[in-house]
C-alpha cells in the first residue's frame, strides 16, 4: 500500500519546468489582461467624454438664450433647428419642451422617431454640472448619447417658468470603432495563450539548463570518481552553494 501511494505520489508531481510555464503563462496573460482592460476602459471613458462635452456645449448656448433673449423665439428656433452640428463624425439633434414633455418649442429637423420627449433621461437641475450622459441604445443598432436639463426662461429671481433642453448625438461610429479594437483585442488574447505556453517552456528550460547539467554529473559519480570538482563557470548564483558542496 505504502509503495502504491508513493507511486500515486511519483505521478501526480509536477516537473521545475512545467511548474514555471505555467505560472510565466498566467503572470503574462494576468498582466496584458490588466493592461488591455486599462486601455479599453480609457478609450471608451475618452470617447464618451468628447461627445458629453459637445453635448454640453450646445444645452449652455440654448440656455443662454432662453436667459437673456426669452422673447425671441424665432431666434431660438434658428439655433435649434439650423444651428445644430453636421459632420462625417457626428449628429447632433437638439429639442426645448415643457417640463412635462407635452409642447415642442423647437426641434432639428431630422431627430429620429423613437427619441420622443420621454423616451429620453430625466433633465439635470440648472445647478447640476452638465455631466454623464445617458448611452441609449435604438433600434437597428445604433448608439446615442443623450444629456437633458432644465433651463430657466429670462432674469431675476421671480422667473420661476423652466423648459427643458434634449440634446442627442450619434454615438454609434465611435461604438463600433471600439466593438472592432475589442473583437482585435481578442484575437490578441488568443494568440497570446497559444504562444506563452511554448515560450514559457522554452524560457524555463534554458533557465534550468545548468541544473539538468549538474545533475548529469552527479549521477555519473560513483567511488572512482569522488575527487572530481564539478564545475562552476557558467553556474548561475543560486546553483553556485550546491555545486560548492560537490
Amino acid at each position: 500500500m505504502c509503495s502504491k501511494n508513493a507511486a500515486d505520489r511519483q505521478t501526480r508531481r509536477w516537473s521545475i519546468v512545467g511548474r514555471v510555464t505555467v505560472w510565466y503563462a498566467i503572470s503574462t496573460i494576468a498582466l496584458m489582461s490588466l493592461a488591455f482592460a486599462l486601455v479599453d476602459r480609457s478609450l471608451g471613458t475618452m470617447s464618451a467624454s468628447q461627445v458629453d462635452r459637445s453635448l454640453a456645449e450646445k444645452i449652455t448656448i440654448v440656455r443662454k438664450l432662453l436667459r437673456e433673449q426669452p422673447e425671441d423665439l424665432a431666434e431660438l428656433r434658428h439655433e435649434v433647428e439650423w444651428e445644430w452640428t453636421a459632420n462625417a463624425y457626428a449628429l447632433v439633434w437638439l429639442r426645448v419642451v415643457d417640463p412635462a414633455g407635452n409642447r415642442v418649442i423647437a426641434e432639428t429637423p431630422g431627430m429620429p422617431k423613437w427619441a420622443t420627449p420621454v423616451a429620453l433621461p430625466a433633465p439635470l437641475a440648472e445647478s447640476a454640472d452638465l455631466a454623464g450622459a445617458a448611452q441609449l441604445s435604438a433600434p437597428g443598432g445604433w448608439k446615442f448619447r443623450a444629456l437633458c436639463a432644465e433651463a430657466t426662461i429670462g432674469k431675476g429671481p421671480a422667473t420661476g417658468t423652466r423648459w427643458v433642453v434634449q440634446a442627442l448625438m450619434d454615438f454609434s461610429r465611435d461604438a463600433a470603432l471600439l466593438d472592432g479594437y475589442r473583437q482585435t483585442l481578442a484575437g490578441v488574447m488568443a494568440l497570446m495563450v497559444c504562444s506563452c505556453i511554448p515560450l514559457g517552456w522554452y524560457l524555463a528550460r534554458r533557465a534550468l539548463g545548468s541544473g539538468a547539467t549538474m545533475s548529469h554529473e552527479i549521477a555519473k559519480m560513483d567511488s572512482s570518481t569522488l575527487h572530481v570538482r564539478l564545475s562552476m563557470a557558467g553556474l548561475p548564483v543560486e546553483l553556485e552553494t550546491l555545486g560548492a558542496a560537490y
